[in-house]
């Protein structure tokens, strides 16, 4: 399975901008994405680097539904319109292709999304590792087993454009604990060799707080 990842940043970010970016968003932008077959799972808000920073995630069938979805935003003239809109209340946005780690994961999105509320707003992180790259399979695996013992992880993703070596993983609760002792940890089973091997495979990590979109499927 794959997934595109859009990221803009509203300017100016101010609370009316934002509603209006996320209304066209809502009505326009990801009903044209979903007819070419492109359906979002999760949108969310962070102030973390940049006010007004939102991101989009699409769920993606194969390869060839992203290579449609390119062609479309270059033909379909309706789909070209509606972006043209956007631009004018962003001043940056990216994309990124990326593709699960394990297939385990289809299962934790469809439900995350099943317990997901619409008048609940959950807590969710997104821990963003650079891993080495001699060292991605066994970090796959890594991933697999945390799936296994029921770590509340939502996916993981690696990027298959922009830098290959780095990793999404999105978690269904605040890992935001700031600093704390060892000792802390112990108990969530992540022991001090835990975090030495983990960074022998991913020797950067950073986390961010991610507040979910009221039209977010995950939520």
């Amino acid at each position: 399975m794959y997934y595109l990842m859009e990221t803009y940043t509203v300017y100016p970010a101010t609370p009316k901008t934002m509603e209006t970016f996320i209304g066209n968003m809502k009505e326009r932008y990801i009903p044209e994405y979903k007819k070419n077959s492109a359906v979002l799972i999760m949108a969310w808000s962070t102030s973390s680097t940049d006010l007004g920073k939102i991101t989009q995630l699409f769920e993606l069938n194969d390869i060839n539904t992203y290579q449609q979805l390119l062609k479309q935003k270059k033909d379909n003239s309706l789909l070209k319109k509606i972006e043209l809109d956007l631009d004018t209340m962003v001043n940056e946005k990216h994309s990124q292709l990326l593709e699960e780690i394990s297939p385990l994961f289809r299962d934790n999105i469809k439900s995350t999304i099943a317990q997901s509320k619409p008048d609940e707003m959950r807590e969710f992180t997104l821990a963003v590792l650079q891993v080495s790259p001699e060292y991605m399979d066994e970090f796959s695996s890594r991933l697999e087993k945390g799936i296994e013992m029921g770590h509340p992880m939502v996916t993981g993703m690696r990027s298959l454009t922009g830098k290959l070596n780095t990793v999404f993983d999105i978690w269904k609760i605040n890992m935001m604990f700031g600093y704390q002792p060892q000792e802390f940890y112990n108990q969530f089973g992540f022991t001090e060799d835990f975090f030495k091997d983990m960074r022998r495979i991913a020797p950067k990590e950073s986390m961010e707080k991610i507040f979910p979109l009221p039209y977010s499927p995950i939520r």
